[in-house]
């Protein structure tokens, strides 16, 4: 174990590397976690510049272009939330951060077998960098929680009953 990384955080990062089956409640608790740790590494991140405004724009584009591919789409929509906080200078927020975003991925997946909670969360993407494109990280942060928060009970419902239409 590297000694810079925190037992309890070692032991959040096993828990979650074992869990392997989709669950609303640590759904229900994932998401609020991610929501105020984005938002607060995306307040905290560096100003947005125009490589970085190009960057979140390709890795939304490769979201779209994956609409076919559920574990492709996941991948290009974490990479896109990966970018968004890549100006944030806080280590021990990021890897926090990290372990959330790698026990969503698993949520993501199922999400993203909806073409129509796939473009949501595009066009969802296209308001976060409108906003960091106009200076407006608050707004932005804002935008991100409403991309985490507003699929939420479709996909609970799919979890809960996945034979629904």
């Amino acid at each position: 174990m590297d000694p810079r990384r925190d037992p309890d955080l070692e032991a959040l990062a096993e828990h979650l590397r074992q869990a392997d089956v989709l669950d609303p409640a640590e759904l229900r608790e994932l998401i609020p976690s991610v929501l105020i740790l984005e938002g607060v590494a995306v307040r905290e991140s560096q100003p947005f510049d125009a490589q970085a405004i190009a960057d979140l724009r390709a890795a939304n584009q490769r979201l779209r272009d994956s609409a076919d591919d559920p574990a492709a789409a996941a991948l290009a929509d974490d990479a896109f939330h990966r970018r968004l906080t890549a100006g944030c200078t806080n280590a021990q927020l990021l890897e926090v951060l990290d372990l959330v975003r790698k026990a969503l991925l698993r949520y993501e997946r199922l999400y993203m077998l909806s073409p129509e909670r796939l473009a949501r969360s595009v066009g969802e993407h296209e308001a976060i960098v409108a906003a960091l494109e106009s200076g407006d990280t608050a707004l932005a942060a804002e935008r991100v929680r409403e991309n985490f928060t507003s699929g939420l009970p479709d996909l609970e419902a799919e979890m809960r009953d996945p034979g629904r239409p």
